[in-house]
């Protein structure tokens, strides 16, 4: 028997190979070799039962991760294809670092309307991921008829040039399009290798991104010239409200991730796992949903207390943080969400305060 629950988005994993070596990737240890995932087509028909189960009238959404899935692009195809007849209710999106990107993939993905999210960090990608896409395949990224560009913040890439940076790029995608493209951020969290991208300025960090807030908000100079800056502004006031409307408090329904419980994740086999980062299976799509929500909450790490998120000052944006955090990367996890996130609640606070206004060129 299939999982029959509420599902708000679906995450497919359609293999651990990568073609980049980013410093602060999460799933070093989990890169292997280009093997293919088996494809249960019996995945089509779960996908069918959560929409029907889910009876609303938005599109369920279906991200494809890896490792890097454009080395699975066949598989990601054959899926897609097999999905058409509920084309209209679904919303794929595609997270890439777009080094495999080419035309014929450009192509399939402009007429399946398939939303294409590429990683890039800003100028200085090539040290911080390796490699720069947009120095390599501009053009290529521009062909995008839907696509979306996401930075993770780092001593490598502050929030104000990496800002700049991709509204330079939208200014070019806007005159190929009349539309604008997506973008979006999150900061760096230590993930135990030590390496020199984690060394934030945390006060430089904080200081650019409520500059980035109180002048989006209240300089419209700066509003009309950032217009990227858009996406970063409604991601944090969705997930502000959510929280508050909540009645105040970080529970399993509004936490940052609820992966595994209202977010699924699966590879092409049809195994479910308790995130898109993690390869422990949790189950299936047909194990019983009793057993499969006991290996969830069994995966859960069992020294966080949401006790101490209630009281922090940015709770309404981190809402409990990430289960992949270990107990030992939990300050610096903290220490660079309140950098980045502080600046916003403050603003929430206090919206007319005055603060410095960006000259805008």
């Amino acid at each position: 028997m299939y999982l029959r629950r509420k599902i708000g988005m679906v995450w497919i994993v359609l293999g651990d190979a990568c073609n980049c070596q980013c410093r602060y990737c999460i799933q070093h240890g989990m890169q292997k070799e280009e093997v293919l995932i088996p494809y249960n087509p019996e995945i089509c028909n779960f996908i069918e039962e959560v929409i029907a189960e889910r009876n609303s009238e938005a599109k369920l959404k279906i991200y494809f991760t890896g490792g890097e899935p454009l080395l699975y692009f066949e598989s990601l195809r054959k899926f897609i294809l097999d999905m058409q007849y509920l084309a209209e209710k679904l919303e794929f999106t595609v997270i890439t670092n777009g080094r495999a990107l080419d035309y014929d993939k450009v192509k399939f993905f402009n007429e399946h309307n398939i939303r294409v999210q590429v990683s890039w960090d800003g100028p200085n990608s090539a040290f911080a991921r390796g490699y720069d896409v947009v120095m390599d395949k501009k053009y290529r990224l521009l062909e995008c008829r839907r696509l979306s560009m996401h930075a993770t913040l780092s001593d490598a890439a502050y929030p104000l040039e990496v800002l700049d940076a991709m509204q330079s790029l939208d200014d070019e995608y806007f005159l190929l399009w009349n539309h604008h493209m997506a973008s979006g951020i999150c900061p760096l969290k230590d993930n135990g290798s030590g390496d020199a991208v984690f060394n934030y300025d945390l006060g430089r960090l904080y200081s650019e991104m409520k500059l980035i807030v109180y002048n989006y908000y209240n300089n419209e100079a700066f509003r009309e010239r950032y217009v990227v800056a858009k996406d970063w502004m409604d991601k944090l006031m969705a997930e502000y409200i959510s929280v508050a409307a909540a009645g105040d408090k970080i529970t399993i329904e509004n936490r940052n991730c609820i992966d595994g419980i209202r977010n699924y994740c699966l590879d092409l086999e049809g195994n479910l796992y308790p995130c898109h980062s993690m390869r422990n299976a949790a189950g299936t799509i047909h194990t019983p949903y009793f057993e499969y929500i006991q290996n969830i909450k069994a995966s859960e790490k069992e020294w966080f207390d949401k006790s101490t998120c209630d009281k922090c000052v940015v709770k309404f944006i981190c809402r409990g943080g990430c289960k992949l955090t270990k107990k030992e990367q939990q300050k610096h996890y903290c220490e660079t969400t309140i950098a980045a996130y502080k600046g916003f609640t403050e603003f929430m606070l206090e919206p007319k305060k005055e603060f410095y206004k960006l000259e805008v060129k």
